[in-house]
């Protein structure tokens, strides 16, 4: 999403309002996990089968512009929560999530971690944080 933590585009941007709205479409789901997939049918796996898992990233990026436009106001608050459910055993967050909902093969990606580590601040702050510098 270009608008948090890039700060591209504004909140009442029309094509961010309905692409996260979208991104609540069970098409856009992946498998049994709360995580959004990046697209349909997609093959990011070593098999080359077809994507069966959630992006842990893809669901930050949403959540906090449903927290920031109205859609859910409880987005960020949730992701918070479930997000300890898709952690190795070491607490760490993956890449992906397979579609059972264990960690998938590709964890501990840093950038996930930093990602939930804004998100928590952003939450206990109100507001978003980490947003980059306006232009």
């Amino acid at each position: 999403m270009a608008y948090w933590p890039w700060n591209v585009v504004d909140t009442d941007n029309d094509a961010l309002i309905e692409t996260a709205k979208i991104a609540d479409d069970p098409r856009w789901r992946a498998g049994g996990t709360p995580c959004v997939g990046r697209y349909p049918a997609d093959t990011y796996t070593p098999s080359g089968r077809p994507e069966d898992g959630g992006w842990p990233l893809g669901e930050a990026y949403a959540d906090m512009v449903r927290w920031q436009t109205g859609l859910d106001e409880r987005a960020v608050n949730d992701y918070l929560g479930e997000a300890t459910e898709w952690t190795t055993s070491a607490g760490l967050l993956p890449e992906r999530v397979d579609g059972d909902g264990t960690v998938s093969w590709n964890a501990n990606l840093q950038w996930s971690q930093a990602m939930y580590v804004l998100l928590a601040e952003s939450q206990a702050r109100g507001e978003p944080f980490g947003l980059a510098p306006e232009a």
